[in-house]
């Protein structure tokens, strides 16, 4: 039993330490946290001293409109980007000039394919393919290649062009099959009349 008693007053000793410790620093803090003075000023805060500005940065943060080059937007229109054909022509790829299409057999305006319309500010327009080559036909421009057929206008999905003589030809765009997934009908609605 002694060294029972031996072993817990060391314990005891050690637990009055720390304890008494423990009083002490909650009673410096309790000074800290509740006097007035220079010792307060940290509990209120303060804003940080001005800095001047850095104009560089909102240089560097301006937006500047670069327009395009017409040429970049005559080459976009001539060689359109989902088109299936984008690449150059051989005579293109080999640095000669583009081969005139009016050089060519004329072809009859039925064999000439609409590919696309455009409406937009300032441009109207229908993409075609005309002998192999697709480029842009402007409203009013002739197809080349056709031998005098014309744009005459364009619709939402519909172009007219005009023929000598006044002759007109009709093309529609093709819808195509299978790209979309047909829209299911709408489920039906159960309707309850108040309880």
């Amino acid at each position: 039993m002694k060294r029972t008693a031996s072993s817990s007053s060391p314990t005891r000793l050690a637990r009055q330490r720390l304890t008494l410790v423990c009083l002490l620093l909650a009673a410096v803090l309790a000074l800290l946290w509740l006097t007035p003075g220079a010792l307060a000023r940290w509990r209120q805060w303060r804003p940080p001293a001005p800095q001047p500005p850095a104009l560089g940065d909102a240089e560097l943060a301006l937006l500047q409109l670069r327009p395009a080059p017409e040429a970049v937007a005559e080459q976009t229109l001539q060689r359109p980007l989902f088109s299936t054909v984008r690449r150059p022509g051989p005579e293109e790829a080999a640095g000669g000039e583009e081969a005139d299409v009016e050089a060519g057999p004329t072809l009859p305006i039925e064999l000439v394919r609409l590919l696309g319309l455009v409406d937009a500010a300032g441009t109207s327009g229908a993409m075609v393919e005309s002998g192999g080559v697709t480029q842009f036909v402007r409203v009013g421009e002739e197809v080349p290649g056709t031998g005098g057929w014309r744009l005459a206008s364009i619709e939402r999905r519909a172009a007219s062009f005009e023929g000598e003589g006044g002759a007109l030809h009709r093309m529609e765009l093709p819808f195509l099959e299978g790209i979309s997934a047909p829209v299911p009908a709408p489920a039906p609605v159960l309707l309850r009349r108040g309880h």
